[in-house]
């Protein structure tokens, strides 16, 4: 890289930030010349394909206690999670995050659903190892794409609801009452037709937000499953 004068008074800067490249330019005065010089040199320098960033060769293990430190230790099952994750990095070796391979995942994942492992937990423990490249990536932990972005989860058929009789009713209640150590249960009440079956604030019948919830189950009804929600209380139908 050099500036020189040439014999008609102009100024040349002849600059060569790498082999293979060359930028060439006259200028009135040396000082245009020499910004030039270093203009090109500093782009150069910027560009990745001249001076390209080092790889990512952090461990998976290491960006899971990354995430955790960040991000999961204030989630309630954050430590569970944890866990999950450390023996994931285990049983693949501790590859290099970047690198993770979707077919070794899916071949760990077979293994674990022929030991018996349920599909549903099999999708939540492939959701925690997408987030951890998720939550990294939205904090500027990492710069590249999830390696498991494309990967599907099992296909999993719901079950069938079922609906309780009269008697299922009964057992349920003094079940409740005789061995239920919540304290925020407070009463669950089923009464003859036209009264309230409600569920107060911490219990749980199914799936169903107890504190959200509340439906007036006539005899008739018990039978065939149906329910309607308490319109001075449900913001939403549930089934």
């Amino acid at each position: 890289m050099t500036v020189k004068k040439q014999p008609d008074g102009r100024w040349l800067a002849d600059v060569q930030p790498i082999r293979g490249q060359r930028f060439r330019k006259l200028f009135k005065t040396k000082a245009e010349a020499q910004r030039y010089e270093q203009y090109i040199t500093a782009n150069k320098a910027a560009d990745p394909a001249w001076n390209p960033k080092a790889q990512d060769r952090r461990r998976l293990s290491e960006l899971v206690g990354l995430w955790f430190d960040l991000h999961g230790h204030m989630l309630k099952d954050g430590e569970r999670r944890k866990a999950k994750l450390d023996a994931l990095c285990v049983r693949l070796r501790d590859p290099i995050a970047i690198k993770l391979d979707p077919a070794t995942y899916a071949h760990d994942r077979r293994l674990r659903a022929e030991a018996g492992i349920t599909p549903k937990t099999l999708n939540n423990e492939l959701g925690y190892i997408r987030a951890v490249f998720n939550e990294l990536r939205g904090l500027g932990q990492i710069d590249y794409a999830n390696p498991l972005e494309l990967m599907k989860p099992y296909k999993i058929e719901e079950r069938e609801l079922s609906w309780l009789t009269q008697e299922q009713i009964a057992d349920l209640l003094t079940a409740i009452r005789e061995g239920c150590d919540n304290p925020h249960v407070e009463h669950y009440r089923v009464a003859l037709p036209g009264h309230w079956c409600s569920m107060v604030r911490g219990g749980r019948f199914g799936t169903i937000e107890a504190s959200k919830w509340r439906c007036d189950l006539q005899q008739d009804q018990i039978q065939q499953g149906a329910n309607r929600a308490d319109p001075a209380r449900a913001g939403s139908v549930h089934s």
